[in-house]
């Protein structure tokens, strides 16, 4: 039959069914020929065949963006019926999806795997390729929109706006790293282009290039002053390095210049979001979905305002819903976090698992891989750098050299991400002698600045004065008539030999969790590409192992009385106990305030933004035991020594 027939009626929906059906009866006539277990390769491969096959048999016509949709649903909906496993069934359909959007809606590819228009010729009049191109990018057909934009490169391969409208697509899709090539020779092409560089420097965000996607921003802006693009790009990368005035900034030029615009609501959504005001991030959300609401961004940033309960039930449908319609990996990835979020809230953790991994899944395939065994070079190279022997003639000119009581020493709380650096940070940022700067990267710059020279020796002394002095400034500037400023960025976990060789006064406190705990709370949180170990369960737990490894290093290599172990268990457990303990270490009086560390009213701009304007609760110790069952992987972990 002809596939030109299937354009009426069910016809659409029963060749969804059709390819289903070949595609179970052919795998299970494998798997029983060859006695194995169903392999993801294998899947892929056959469901590439068959399209093909089909798609030479039939002479097909070209799917419309409704029909492909209606294909994607019946097959998936068959193979489901069919009793194959929900999470290889998503990675199935999205794979048919993407196949049926690189061809242009036909299910044979051309030789050479370029995408064909059987039975239609191609335009010669590249502006209409240009008009519908741009159209399909407006609509959200982001597949369809960059195999468009192809099309028209392969007339003009020098069109820098064409490059530009490309690398959007693929940023909407998920393909960060081609996003940021086509970007870059728009720019080389039309340096001019504010909009080249305001899709580079969002490309370069999702990408975790944080301070280079800033630059981008801001060059876009100088070209095109009060641009609205820019201006949202600059916003969000801005909230990314938790200058959170400054992105409200951006964000608020960025209404004002378009006053219906949906991402800038969400922007300050955001701002007010940790800043503690939840009903006012609630009121701006609400606002974007009445602009747009089909805007997966907003719709799940709601769940993350407060703890959602069965009565919530329409959130989750209406969250479902917008996943079936989607286009955008990103998108997708957004909102399946959240139905993680909102399932674990409700007691369903199988549902909130899966969740998690297909979101896990997608930002991975975004993300650059993570790369193991470097970062465990990297930690052995400090190790060996940085002992105590090294150390040990800093401590002494320490001792000798003590400073004032009255002077500002920096503390630094680190640990895993999601080990309660935030809760450490909050309780004494509460007492009226200390503040918190939140996460700063000053000492992530210091380490690649100077890479090669930290993992070998020990910087001069006059450099490492140098950069102390320079990060004192950085406090100030954050703080200013602090005794005691917290930095509480996580990464400087493994910069312990650096800080301290150049800040012998300093104070650490380290935030020690179960490791299954931790690796988990990594896991169920959505964390951009710069930290691609959390996207992965076998990730984690090698990452923890090396992390685990140094941490133990710096307890021997760093003088008594430098770091104080704090076990996130007990605080939560005792918390005035631990609280006491923390601002004694800290050389600052007890002060009542700091037990009611939840009133306190300032910006926290990490994962945690909720957590710490609770008061203690402890059920999150041990919360890896509602998922024992899906994670393998994070199990030999409990066997690590404290």
């Amino acid at each position: 039959m002809s596939i030109l027939s299937l354009f009426a009626g069910r016809a659409v929906t029963d060749l969804g069914v059709r390819l289903a059906d070949d595609f179970a009866r052919e795998m299970s006539t494998r798997l029983i020929k060859g006695r194995n277990a169903p392999d993801p390769a294998a899947e892929d491969a056959l469901l590439e065949e068959l399209l093909s096959h089909t798609g030479r048999e039939s002479h097909q016509a070209p799917l419309n963006f409704l029909q492909r949709a209606k294909v994607a649903i019946a097959f998936k909906q068959r193979l489901l019926e069919n009793k194959f496993s929900p999470a290889r069934v998503e990675d199935l359909t999205r794979n048919l999806v993407v196949h049926l959007s690189a061809n242009g809606g036909s299910l044979a590819p051309e030789a050479g795997g370029r995408a064909a228009t059987p039975n239609r010729a191609e335009p010669a009049d590249t502006s209409a390729m240009r008009r519908d191109a741009d159209n399909l990018l407006s609509k959200g057909a982001n597949a369809e929109a960059a195999a468009a934009y192809r099309r028209l490169l392969k007339h003009k391969p020098e069109d820098a706006d064409a490059l530009t409208h490309l690398g959007a697509a693929l940023l909407n899709l998920g393909e960060v790293k081609e996003a940021i090539e086509y970007c870059q020779r728009a720019i080389q092409l039309k340096p001019e282009a504010a909009f080249a560089h305001s899709v580079l420097s969002s490309a370069l965000r999702s990408a975790g290039y944080m301070i280079e996607s800033e630059a981008a921003a801001r060059k876009a802006l100088k070209l095109k002053p009060k641009d609205r693009d820019a201006l949202l790009s600059l916003g969000a990368t801005q909230l990314a390095q938790s200058h959170t005035n400054e992105a409200k900034a951006s964000f608020t030029q960025a209404l004002k210049a378009a006053p219906r615009n949906a991402t800038a609501l969400i922007g300050l959504s955001e701002v007010a979001k940790i800043s503690g005001r939840f009903a006012d991030a609630e009121v701006l959300l609400k606002r974007a979905l009445n602009i747009n609401g089909e805007m997966p961004g907003a719709w799940a940033r709601l769940v993350t305002l407060r703890k959602m309960t069965p009565a919530d039930g329409a959130w989750l449908d209406r969250a479902e819903a917008l996943i079936e319609k989607q286009t955008s990996p990103i998108g997708e990835a957004e909102l399946r976090f959240a139905i993680g979020k909102y399932c674990d809230d409700v007691g369903d953790f199988e549902r909130a698992f899966e969740n998690y991994r297909i979101g896990n899944a997608i930002n991975k395939k975004m993300a650059p891989p993570f790369d193991f065994k470097r970062y465990a070079r990297y930690a052995d190279s400090l190790m060996h750098a940085y002992t105590r022997e090294a150390l040990a003639p800093i401590a002494l000119n320490a001792a000798a050299e003590k400073a004032a009581p009255e002077a500002m020493r920096p503390v630094f709380v680190v640990g895993m991400p999601r080990s309660g650096t935030s809760l450490a940070e909050q309780i004494i940022a509460s007492h009226p002698l200390a503040a918190g700067a939140g996460e700063l990267n000053y000492w992530t710059k210091v380490a690649e600045e100077y890479g090669e020279s930290i993992e070998k020796r020990l910087l001069d002394a006059a450099l490492r004065t140098k950069l102390g002095e320079q990060y004192l400034r950085l406090l100030a500037g954050n703080a200013a008539g602090a005794k005691r400023i917290v930095d509480k960025a996580p990464v400087n976990s493994d910069f312990l030999g650096i800080i301290y060789s150049a800040l012998p006064d300093s104070k650490i406190i380290y935030m020690r969790r179960d490791p299954i705990d931790i690796c988990l709370s990594c896991y169920f949180q959505e964390f951009s590409a710069a930290q691609n170990f959390t996207m992965d369960l076998s990730d984690l737990a090698n990452y923890y192992r090396t992390h685990h490894a140094l941490i133990a290093h710096w307890r021997r290599a760093l003088p008594p009385g430098t770091l104080l172990d704090v076990p996130y268990e007990e605080l939560v457990a005792d918390p005035e106990a631990w609280s006491r303990k923390i601002i004694d270490f800290i050389g600052l009086e007890w002060n009542a305030r700091c037990l009611k560390f939840h009133e306190t009213k300032r910006s926290v701009a990490t994962a945690s933004f909720w957590q710490v304007r609770q008061k203690i609760f402890t059920s999150s110790v041990r919360r890896w035991r509602h998922y024992e069952k899906f994670i393998a992987p994070l199990m030999p972990l409990r066997d690590l020594d404290a």
